[in-house]
């Protein structure tokens, strides 16, 4: 009997070794950061939307101590800074800042437990202009092939031909001549077309200071701060603001310069959106 004895002992030693060791095999179960409208996709936003994103938070084995948010490196969200948020299971936290920065950022949301846990979801945004981009255009000068008018309306180049045809579309000219340097001007002052019926006026500032990369509409200048018709011995990376007959504002990056009188010019052009 004493050997059974022995042996029954050493055998619930071995079962409470077993048990014990599967105990320690579970990992705990920390929070989880769940999407509610989203994804999980890179966001392209305009300036001045919301970021436009909803989540709700579950727990894990433990309570949720907190969410924070973040834009970069600045906090936008604290959930327990919230007077209106009861950090709990399946709270739901909607983003509905305003994005007031022409960059690309990284949101990162980190949902952390009583012991310490954390759940991290990160999204890229890029926050594109209000400006409407045009793109780049080539214009030409004297001699050259390209066209040396920009029409707004149709958002291409027109050649001498094409403009007289339609003096009206016309909203920017480029020339260069060893007076006056590169030159945009209006309409009005094109030697080509100014007489015309139709010819409409365009009028011109320089932004000195302004990075076209990232300009807003909160850049330009009042439309009666625009007053030029002709800007002459232009530079690349001028930054130049223009106001057309229909009274769109718009900016203008001087990206590149080419020759002299036959030569040819590039200019990058935004508008502002008219809602």
């Amino acid at each position: 009997m004493k050997k059974l004895h022995v042996l029954f002992i050493l055998g619930l030693i071995a079962s409470v070794g077993f048990f014990t060791s599967c105990d320690e095999g579970v990992d705990p179960v920390g929070p989880e950061i769940i999407w509610s409208n989203y994804d999980g996709a890179d966001l392209e936003r305009c300036l001045g939307d919301e970021i436009g994103i909803t989540f709700t938070v579950r727990k894990g084995d433990s309570k949720l101590e907190d969410v924070v948010v973040k834009l970069g490196q600045g906090v936008i969200y604290t959930a327990s800074d919230d007077a209106d948020t009861d950090v709990e299971d399946n709270m739901e936290v909607v983003l509905n800042q305003t994005l007031e920065n022409v960059v690309s950022q990284t949101l990162t949301i980190t949902a952390t437990d009583k012991d310490g846990l954390t759940d991290v979801k990160t999204v890229a945004i890029n926050v594109e202009s209000d400006l409407d981009d045009k793109g780049t255009k080539i214009l030409g000068a004297g001699g050259n092939t390209n066209g040396s008018y920009y029409s707004l309306t149709d958002d291409a180049i027109m050649d001498q031909g094409e403009a007289q045809a339609a003096p009206e579309k016309v909203t920017i000219v480029y020339n260069n001549t060893v007076d006056d340097g590169a030159q945009l001007y209006s309409p009005t002052e094109s030697s080509a077309i100014k007489a015309l019926q139709g010819t409409t006026e365009t009028l011109f500032t320089e932004l000195p200071g302004v990075d076209y990369a990232t300009a807003t509409s909160v850049d330009l200048p009042a439309e009666a701060d625009i007053t030029s018709t002709k800007l002459t011995n232009l530079s690349v990376d001028d930054v130049i603001a223009f106001v057309a007959t229909d009274g769109t504002i718009g900016i203008i990056e001087v990206t590149s310069i080419q020759g002299d009188v036959d030569g040819q010019a590039s200019i990058s052009i935004k508008t502002k959106i008219v809602e």
